[in-house]
């Protein structure tokens, strides 16, 4: 999973500087204009995009200011009124209902309908108890095997009050019937998963949780070797949302029990989110409308990646293939050097078509700033 989390940082950024062909002329001149403002999510898995963005802007000439942490509904509330620019963190159709579609738009795709959410339970008690459902914790006694502060009802380790999944998973729980015998548990999210992770499931301890893909606790905890995948009764959503109903159930997952595997959840876009007069205002910027060589980035497309976990992903199908930590592969194939210093220049694929390439950043950058994809 961490390599898949490293090949996705790469991908990233090779799906983002296709869009910047071209463009060199843009370096100049940009300097005097006001820095572009760049909002970052609450989520730190998050910030990996972000970064990404703020390089590839900064080569093209334009100042970009520090990344502002912000909630969900307080950036999409910003880049409306045009008090922040762009982000990276868009989770589409989760975020629908917070983005003002005539200020702001979404542009590019960093995943195209291949990050997934949902709910886990650890695999021992899940096989012990016979437990493969959410609406199974509606059982007191089974609820009471996730109960950590003894109140009787499950702990459920979900979303920051913040996030775009908070709301859907209060949905889920009134709608099933379960408020009586499972609380959300909200917080923040990182140490919290952490802990989950190290003094719960390792201690041998029953657990319970919500997460998404792509994401590092994909590879801490694996669906079907260490955790399963916890279908709903029936998709349920508020009702700004009720559109993604028919696309919750899916083929091919690891871990659960029935296929397709009713997660509850729609697979979603990963996107860019920029003010729409900010991208007008800004040529080079409307660049930010990456493609993938030679594809649109759909599932089965050339150029195509699936965050799905226990997928393959790392062969794109054009014919680049970037493989975990084999650096020599991603050299001979793109022409990298051992420089240690950033700069781009462009390769060439297995099939004779260009793509532009981040020539050497350098390691230890993308150790600090390798990360995932949150919602």
């Amino acid at each position: 999973m961490r390599r898949t989390v490293a090949f996705l940082g790469v991908l990233a950024v090779l799906l983002f500087l296709v869009g910047f062909n071209g463009l060199a002329t843009a370096q100049s001149g940009n300097s005097s204009e006001s820095p572009v403002r760049i909002a970052r999510a609450s989520w730190d898995t998050g910030w990996f995009q972000t970064e990404v963005y703020r390089l590839l802007i900064q080569y093209l000439g334009y100042q970009v200011d520090d990344a502002i942490t912000m909630g969900i509904q307080d950036f999409y509330e910003a880049v409306a009124d045009g008090e922040m620019d762009l982000w990276a963190n868009g989770w589409f159709p989760t975020h629908n209902s917070h983005m003002d579609a005539e200020r702001s738009e979404a542009v590019g795709f960093q995943v195209h309908q291949g990050a997934l959410q949902g709910y886990f339970i650890d695999k021992a008690t899940a096989e012990e108890y016979d437990i493969t459902n959410l609406g199974d914790l509606s059982n007191p006694t089974i609820a009471a095997l996730f109960d950590t502060d003894d109140d009787g009802r499950a702990n459920l380790l979900g979303c920051q009050e913040d996030w775009g999944c908070a709301e859907i998973i209060d949905d889920h729980l009134e709608e099933y019937g379960l408020t009586d015998t499972v609380e959300h548990i909200q917080g923040q999210y990182s140490p919290q998963i952490r802990d989950l992770i190290d003094n719960q499931y390792r201690a041998g301890d029953p657990v319970l949780y919500y997460t998404w893909t792509p994401n590092w606790t994909g590879g801490e905890l694996v669906p079907g070797q260490d955790v399963v995948w916890l279908e709903t009764p029936l998709p349920s959503f508020p009702p700004d949302q009720s559109s993604s109903q028919d696309s919750t159930a899916l083929s091919g997952l690891e871990g659960c029990a029935n296929d397709p595997c009713q997660v509850g959840w729609p697979p979603n876009d990963i996107r860019a989110v920029a003010n729409t007069a900010f991208l007008e205002a800004h040529p080079a910027g409307g660049h930010l409308r990456p493609e993938c060589p030679d594809g649109d980035g759909r599932r089965g497309s050339p150029g195509h990646y699936s965050a799905r976990p226990g997928v393959g992903g790392r062969q794109l199908e054009n014919g680049v293939r970037l493989v975990g930590n084999r650096r020599s592969q991603r050299y001979r194939q793109c022409g990298f050097n051992r420089k240690r210093r950033p700069f781009f220049r462009r390769c060439s694929t297995g099939d004779g078509s260009p793509v532009a390439a981040l020539r050497d950043l350098p390691r230890w950058r993308l150790r600090r700033l390798r990360g995932d994809f949150d919602p």
